[in-house]
């Protein structure tokens, strides 16, 4: 079960590498930086955005058939953006496909695979994620050499590829988490909401507010750390590229460590902690 998360996780994270394919878009299609880095942007929304839904298509396929479809759909996404020749199918294919597909993986097998250990809440989503987070690390390599090698069109084809390899295997490991695995384990029960009924609550606003304020440093800088090594710091290309490794590295090595913090100290103390010190570390 946490296998099966672990590999699809690892090709979801994948997108996390997009900063490098940025300047050789640029260089091949003559598009603008900021219009061609706009594409992690549309992907980021997207996969937020799909989350809402994620659940009830879940409850409706279950686990396994929806994840094994989902990266079907988001290595083709990928495959097909090889072939793209506008800005604008950069956007649908990336943006929109490859986001949503993404997003709705992301969730679902991050919370099914939680309430497998629903004692252990902030140490399994912490190396759920973190198996996201290495993703981009692996994939640094790896599309680094595709795209320098091949080119950044075919690197687009044999990264969907993989990514759908990654998915659809790690999709049939997974299994649906029952219904009274919680209250198996003696666990307070807790209310669900649907998504119109979570909309009504406050909490909900509050925690959007939270959450876009404080991940919207972190995606910006995810998706375009490489230029801003070149082009702010005067970095090589080459070297620029290792500041992709190293955000992944510690994104990764963060979400586990303050995953299994979270069980000892509270979920709250660990989020305040860590809001505070990406504000300063922005304000800095």
């Amino acid at each position: 079960m946490v296998l099966g998360t672990i590999i699809t996780q690892l090709g979801l994270g994948t997108i996390y590498t997009w900063s490098l394919f940025n300047q050789p878009l640029v260089n091949k299609f003559g598009w603008e930086l900021s219009k061609v880095a706009l594409t992690f942007s549309i992907t980021s929304f997207a996969l937020a955005f799909s989350t809402l839904f994620a659940g009830k298509l879940q409850e409706k396929l279950g686990i396994r058939k929806l994840i094994s479809i989902v990266g079907i759909i988001m290595g083709a996404g990928l495959m097909l953006t090889s072939k793209v020749t506008s800005v604008s199918m950069l956007y649908v294919m990336v943006g929109l496909i490859v986001g949503a597909a993404d997003g709705i993986a992301y969730i679902t097998t991050l919370s099914n695979c939680i309430k497998w250990f629903p004692e252990k809440k902030g140490l399994i989503s912490g190396i759920s994620v973190g198996a996201y987070g290495a993703g981009s690390l692996v994939f640094k390599y790896i599309n680094a050499s595709l795209i320098n090698s091949k080119g950044v069109s075919v690197a687009f084809l044999y990264w969907g590829v993989i990514v759908m390899i990654l998915v659809f295997t790690g999709a049939q490991l997974l299994k649906d988490a029952a219904s009274e695995a919680v209250s198996a384990n003696n666990i307070t029960k807790e209310n669900n909401f649907t998504v119109s009924e979570m909309l009504k609550t406050r909490q909900a606003y509050l925690l959007f507010t939270v959450f876009f304020t404080a991940c919207m440093s972190g995606l910006y800088l995810i998706g375009i750390v490489k230029d801003i090594g070149v082009q702010l710091a005067g970095l090589e290309p080459t070297v620029a590229a290792s500041a992709v490794a190293m955000v992944a590295i510690f994104n990764t090595s963060g979400r586990i460590i303050l995953g299994a913090l979270s069980d000892k100290v509270g979920r709250l103390k660990v989020l305040v902690f860590t809001l505070t010190v990406t504000a300063i570390a922005v304000f800095v």
